[in-house]
């Protein structure tokens, strides 16, 4: 795993909601968390 500078970080935060908004309900916080830790 690379590390995450503020660049990544900034992309994340934009990618993070159009991923809840296209998988909806079945993408729980979790999840998210589990994923932007993982990054």
């Amino acid at each position: 795993m690379k590390t995450t500078d503020f660049k990544d970080l900034g992309k994340v935060n934009q990618i993070l909601p159009i991923m809840q908004e296209h998988f909806g309900k079945s993408m729980n916080l979790a999840r998210i968390k589990f994923m932007a830790f993982m990054l």
